[in-house]
Formats: structure tokens, sequence, C-alpha cells
């Protein structure tokens, strides 16, 4: 084995020219005594092989980042597609909720001169039956007005207020009626309460109060 740079005789194996320095190249295969080719070990193939390894490694390690990416990206889209949903879910009820308080305003708005009219044109049967309601309030009362709300657990209510003489004093009475039916329907009713003042009154006053009205 000689140096291809100087031409000096070396040892086999070297890897330096120990005349000039030169670095050798080292055969990867010799000669076996037979006449056949064998190869030799390298430590170029040893380096080579562990870049190898290290490149496999960095393309798993790669492929994993990129895999659990893809989860994060796939986990992200199903919650925005979920919220979207919920989202989408909660407009449509609100929308329904709407669209029942219009009706329910509409049928309110249209029941209140409905269930005045029948309560101003019906009769209280233990007083007259010849006299409407209306008839006999607007003749005893001054200023009458009549107006219509839903109450307490949804009672539908019609209010009349009016001024009048109480023991010589000017009051003002309050009188509610309940109804118990659909008022286009002609449904009954009843007196609920009665007040003067702002204050309520017992049965008795009530009556009282109604037999003076219906005997003007």
């Amino acid at each position: 084995m000689f140096c291809s740079q100087c031409g000096c005789k070396l040892l086999d194996g070297a890897e330096f020219c120990h005349k000039c320095g030169a670095m050798l190249a080292l055969p990867t295969q010799q000669k076996s005594a037979n006449g056949s080719t064998q190869a030799l070990p390298s430590k170029q193939e040893g380096i080579l092989e562990r870049v190898n390894t290290k490149l496999d490694d960095w393309n798993e390690t790669l492929d994993k980042i990129e895999n659990r990416e893809k989860q994060k990206k796939k986990q992200k889209e199903a919650q925005q597609e979920k919220s979207e949903k919920r989202e989408k879910g909660l407009i449509e009820s609100l929308g329904g909720w709407a669209i029942l308080i219009v009706v329910v305003i509409g049928i309110e708005l249209f029941f209140g001169p409905v269930a005045q009219h029948n309560v101003r044109g019906s009769h209280l049967s233990a007083f007259s039956t010849e006299v409407t309601i209306g008839e006999a309030f607007s003749q005893f009362f001054g200023n009458p007005e009549w107006s219509y709300f839903l109450g307490e657990n949804g009672m539908r209510v019609v209010e009349f207020r009016g001024e009048f003489m109480h023991n010589s004093f000017h009051s003002e009475a309050h009188i509610q009626f309940i109804l118990s039916g659909v008022p286009f329907m002609g449904g009954a009713f009843e007196i609920h309460a009665v007040e003067f003042n702002g204050v309520p009154q017992n049965q008795l006053m009530q009556l009282s109060l109604l037999n003076s009205v219906f005997s003007e």
C-alpha cells in the first residue's frame, strides 16, 4: 500500500501518510487468500448507519408531531361545530319563544276589548236582570274606566275604576272581575276584589256597594 500523494510505502490499514500526512481513502473491500473480495469494516459506514438511524428517528418524531397536530385540529373543529350547533339551537329556541310571546300578546290584545264587553254587557241577576253592569256603573260612578290585564297565575282580569261618595267623602272604587272562561265564547266571571281608595273591602261592603249601584 502506497501514498497517493508522495508514493511512500505505508502500513496496511493506515489512515494517514506518515511522511506527507495526507489522508488516505481506505478500501472497503480486500481480496482473501483464495482471490475472492471481502468487505472491510469501515468507520464511514458506521457513521452513515448512525446518521440514517437518527434520520429515521427524526422522521418518526415529525410524524408523531404532525399526527398530534392533526388530532388537535380535529378536536378543535369538533368543539367548534358543537358550539355552533348549540348556538343555533339556542337561537332557534329563542326565536320560537319570541313567536309564542308575540302570539300570546296578540291574543290578549284581542281578548281585552272582548272581555270588557262581556262584563259590561252582562247582568248581576242577584241585583238586576234588566240593567247591565256597564249601564249601572256608568250611572252611579263618575269618570268610569275599564281595563283588562293578565293577573297572577295567568288569570284574566277586567278592572273597573270609578269615583263615588262614600260616607260623605269623595272616594275611588276599584272593582276586579275574574274571567273563568274564554271571553269571545261568553266565558263566566265573578267579582274578585273591591277596594275603596286602595283599601280592600269585605264581602259585606261589596254587597252594600252593589245594592247602592243597582238601586240608582
